[in-house]
């Protein structure tokens, strides 16, 4: 395997940025693949397209870099592990349950505990003051 492509193909309302239609390359073997071969297969995904141009974005850099192609922007490649947004996604459907049922909802609870154990810290006075 030379490459990975991820074809990206929105409906034109949805298409915010030519991010969300374009393809990915994932460049794996960056020695044995050529500029040419790359040209290539790119090209046999133009009807996706409507055969206009359209963006690709190539990954890593330094292949494009290696193999003079040219490019007019570098982005940061994010990617990030989605395991624990469920937990998250509850967390704030609890927050806003509570407040559009009128309740004071979990936000409210956190606070008020926060507010309540910050009241009953000791707090120093004269007698135990240190110099």
């Amino acid at each position: 395997m030379k490459a990975v492509f991820m074809v990206t193909v929105s409906d034109v309302g949805l298409n915010m940025s030519n991010l969300t239609n374009c393809v990915h390359v994932f460049v794996t073997d960056e020695e044995d693949l050529t500029a040419d071969e790359l040209r290539r297969h790119v090209a046999t995904l133009a009807p996706h397209y409507g055969g206009e141009e359209f963006p690709v974005l190539l990954y890593p850099l330094s292949y494009a870099e290696s193999h003079s192609m040219p490019y007019e922007k570098t982005y940061f490649l994010w990617a990030f592990d989605c395991k624990y947004t469920d937990r998250y996604y509850e967390y704030m459907g609890k927050i806003i349950a509570g407040r559009k049922s009128g309740e004071k909802g979990e936000a409210h609870f956190l606070a008020t505990t926060a507010r309540e154990s910050f009241r009953s810290a000791s707090i120093p006075n004269e007698s135990n003051k240190t110099e």
